[in-house]
């Protein structure tokens, strides 16, 4: 003779505390390989952004910036955006463990206003006017420091 039976409410309960649990363990999970994920990738923009700044080098040496405008301005969009990136998926990540890339975050945000300013400097066009604003501004500045 077999009984059927029912689990009682102890055993639902239970269920519910190892549902949980899983879930848990899967968010951490899901939260380490996020962090790992964009550790390296910090660590590969630094590597491209060294070689960035030696072809930063030739650009500022060539006599024919034309032939090469284009791809100089995409190439340094792309490294500035995925910086602007970065920045913004580090902002939870704690300075420790961003040691680990062997750079700080302020190492990363100084390198992304070094492109800013170089973005600025070949591609922003500014009229004499401007100039001799920030000039004027610049002069002022000077006499109150």
């Amino acid at each position: 003779m077999t009984t059927k039976h029912t689990p009682g409410p102890w055993t639902a309960m239970k269920t519910i505390r190892c549902i949980s649990a899983v879930e848990s363990a899967l968010r951490h999970i899901d939260a380490r390989h996020r962090k790992e994920m964009v550790l390296g990738s910090v660590s590969q923009w630094f590597l491209v952004l060294g070689m960035f700044k030696e072809l930063e080098v030739l650009f500022g040496k060539a006599t024919n910036k034309e032939l090469i405008r284009q791809r100089h301005r995409a190439a340094l969009s792309t490294i500035m955006g995925r910086g602007e990136l970065l920045l913004a998926d580090c902002a939870d990540i704690p300075e420790h463990d961003f040691e680990v890339t062997g750079y700080s975050k302020d190492a990363l945000a100084g390198n992304v206003r070094y492109l800013r300013e170089k973005y600025e400097q070949w591609y922003i066009e500014a009229d004499d006017g401007d100039v001799n604003h920030l000039r004027g501004l610049l002069h002022e500045r000077k006499g109150h420091s």
